[in-house]
C-alpha cells in the first residue's frame, strides 16, 4: 500500500472522509476485476493543469477514457500523447 493509501486508511474514517475512502476502495476493486474507468470533465482544464495528473493515470492504466468539452483539451492531449495508444478526438 502506498503512502497516500496508508494516510487515507488511517485518517479518513468518518463522515465524508469515510465515503471518499469507500469510493477509493471501490475504484481499486473495479480496476482489479478488469473494469475500465471513464472520467467526465467540463470547464477550463488547461488552467488547472489536469493533464499532468491524468496523463500519469493513463500511463498506469487507471483511466481508459475521458469525456470533456473540446475547448480546453490541449493540456490532456499534450501530456497523454503516445501513452498506451490513448486516442485523442478534437483539439
Amino acid at each position: 500500500m502506498g503512502s497516500i493509501s496508508e494516510f487515507i486508511e488511517r485518517h479518513f474514517r468518518h463522515f465524508n472522509a469515510a465515503v471518499l475512502k469507500d469510493a477509493a476502495d471501490a475504484y481499486i476493486a473495479h480496476l482489479d476485476r478488469g473494469g475500465k474507468m471513464m472520467i467526465t470533465l467540463a470547464g477550463a482544464m488547461s488552467t488547472a493543469e489536469l493533464g499532468v495528473s491524468l496523463a500519469e493515470m493513463i500511463r498506469r492504466d487507471k483511466v481508459h477514457a475521458i469525456t470533456c468539452t473540446l475547448r480546453k483539451t490541449s493540456s490532456i492531449s499534450s501530456h497523454a500523447a503516445n501513452t498506451n495508444g490513448f486516442p485523442t478526438i478534437g483539439s
